[in-house]
């Protein structure tokens, strides 16, 4: 997604939707004027994901073809920031006319805490819904993953910024909230020393103007009773839940390094649908890990079945 910012820099986001956060903050900053970063003017800046190969690929792709730009004269200067910058910084070096890798935002930790980086972020996509990140990096290990290695440990945001944040974009007219980290449902652990996602919404269900909340990512372990019984109750948040399951046979899951469902997954999903009636529920799943055997896979496509 391309999108042209005061001084003509062009920023182009690549990846997952904390990645859009990062840029729009970047845009932010930008716009304000802030000569910190001492880019130049008519320069394009490629916000890279390296969570797999095709990500890295397509970034890889989209740098070479900035270079191209501006071996035509098109823009003076090309820079690389993002994910890429910091798991392979040497892909990136390998493409001769890049100008500068900048250290990403989300390692910015003096402005994790600052509101205003937040508030004053400039918008990319619909303006009727915007994401709203609560909280970066992870401290799950799975086998197959290299965010806490690239964002570092979970780290939540205060309360009171996010309800800010969210205030500030319902008065430029955003309806609708998309709540995102790595896991939603560990929100405040860190900080508060409990999960603290029912608080929050509590708080957002009572901004008036805003119509809906949504949350993405929510690893199973983060599903409690009291965050359905409270998705049940209020009236802004939806029913729905985006739920990174990977696999329904423990064997599976401690081989990539998460933990098995405490109970089968049948009896699992049924509860999820009782304590919310209607509820619409994303399921993803990963098959071939290393160690899965047919007999595996096969049990793994008659629970999706039956659910």
């Amino acid at each position: 997604m391309e999108n042209i910012y005061k001084k003509g820099i062009r920023i182009l986001n690549l990846g997952c939707p904390k990645n859009i956060v990062d840029g729009e903050i970047l845009a932010g900053i930008l716009s304000r004027g802030l000569d910190a970063l001492r880019l130049q003017h008519d320069a394009i800046i490629i916000n890279t994901c390296s969570f797999i190969k095709p990500a890295r690929d397509e970034a890889i792709s989209a740098i070479k073809k900035a270079v191209a730009e501006k071996r035509l004269g098109r823009v003076s200067a090309v820079y690389v920031t993002g994910c890429m910058v910091r798991s392979h910084p040497g892909e990136i070096e390998a493409v001769r006319g890049v100008d500068c890798l900048v250290e990403p935002v989300f390692t910015w930790r003096e402005l994790f805490e600052r509101n205003e980086m937040f508030t004053e972020r400039i918008l990319s996509s619909s303006p009727n819904s915007a994401f709203v990140r609560i909280a970066d990096g992870c401290d799950n290990r799975c086998s197959y993953c290299l965010i806490p290695e690239i964002r570092g440990r979970y780290r939540s945001r205060k309360t009171e910024n996010i309800v800010n944040e969210v205030e500030n974009l319902v008065n430029k007219g955003v309806k609708e909230v998309v709540l995102i980290s790595e896991d939603v449902g560990q929100y405040g652990v860190d900080i508060y020393g409990k999960k603290s996602l029912v608080d929050l919404l509590e708080l957002l269900e009572e901004i008036e103007g805003l119509r809906w909340v949504r949350l993405l990512y929510l690893n199973p372990e983060s599903i409690y009773e009291e965050l359905l019984t409270t998705i049940k109750r209020l009236k802004k948040i939806l029913n729905y839940l985006d739920l990174p399951v990977q696999h329904t046979e423990g064997s599976v899951l401690r081989k990539m390094g998460r933990r098995p469902l405490s109970q089968s997954y049948s009896k699992w999903i049924e509860g999820i649908y009782k304590a919310v009636p209607g509820i619409v529920i994303r399921l993803t799943f990963m098959v071939g890990h290393p160690g899965e055997t047919f007999d595996m896979f096969k049990s793994l496509m008659e629970n999706i079945k039956s659910s």
